[in-house]
């Protein structure tokens, strides 16, 4: 694989995940996200590293404006990249669309993992 692809492969990837973080951080507000310092955040990425490969299957059903962004970004910057560079058809596409949907939704799930803990030393 040339190293330009390799190049956009990453910077798609790494965007998808940020936009995750963002997402949570922008648009999910928490009271107790100070006390965030508070939290055992070893205890929450443990938990983390084993339900972030489907994090979909964890948080259920999400907020409509959570996946709409999501969908946005989808359809402007990763269906176009993946169907140009490796041709793929829409049942591909399909596959695609949901690793990627997981890709975003890490981030966001480890926020909310970290903001439920906050939860429980605040009340502490």
């Amino acid at each position: 694989m040339p190293k330009e692809l390799q190049s956009k492969i990453i910077d798609l990837l790494q965007e998808t995940f940020y936009l995750g973080l963002f997402t949570l951080l922008y648009v999910m507000h928490f009271p107790t996200r100070q006390k965030i310092s508070s939290v055992d955040l070893t205890q929450v990425f443990r938990k983390w590293e084993f339900d972030a490969i489907a994090p979909s299957n964890v948080l259920g059903r999400m907020d409509q404006g959570i996946t709409d962004i999501f969908q946005v970004y989808y359809n402007l910057h990763i269906q176009p990249f993946v169907k140009q560079e490796f041709r793929v058809g829409m049942f591909g596409m399909g596959r695609h669309r949901r690793f990627f949907l997981e890709l975003y939704l890490a981030p966001f799930f480890a926020g909310r993992l970290a903001a439920n803990q906050s939860k429980v030393v605040w009340y502490q």
